[in-house]
């Protein structure tokens, strides 16, 4: 998997205080997006929260954001993980290429309950 940067045409700096702002369209990276400012079209920091709860989600499975080569119930990588984490199952899902000793499994399993937590539908239950 290669790190990838994008989306800093959509990047507007903020004065000293605010933390927000409306926008008249909704830009961005489909998979990324909050989907929280998508329906208000108000950007926050809680909107890079969830963006980071995904690209955690992408480099514990090995997935891609969204993938509109699987099934529409497992295209999203958030739709298709989040009920997982909890499950028994869970171990299955993260990518082959990872060693999973011990340690790295405790490990992933902490970074499974962060991303959950970065990527609540609920905005405010996010960590700033």
């Amino acid at each position: 998997m290669r790190a990838k940067i994008s989306d800093f045409g959509c990047m507007k700096l903020l004065p000293e205080g605010v933390d927000s702002v409306e926008t008249a369209t909704v830009v961005g990276t489909f998979g990324y997006i909050d989907p929280d400012y998508v329906g208000s079209k108000r950007v926050t920091k809680k909107a890079d929260v969830y963006a980071f709860g995904v690209i955690l989600m992408e480099l514990i499975t090995g997935r891609k954001a969204n993938d509109e080569t699987l099934s529409d119930d497992e295209q999203n990588v958030v739709r298709w993980l989040r009920p997982k984490i909890k499950d028994t199952t869970f171990l299955n899902l993260i990518d082959g290429t990872i060693a999973t000793d011990e340690e790295t499994i405790e490990s992933i399993k902490k970074i499974a309950k962060l991303a959950e937590y970065c990527t609540s539908q609920e905005v405010e239950s996010r960590p700033d």
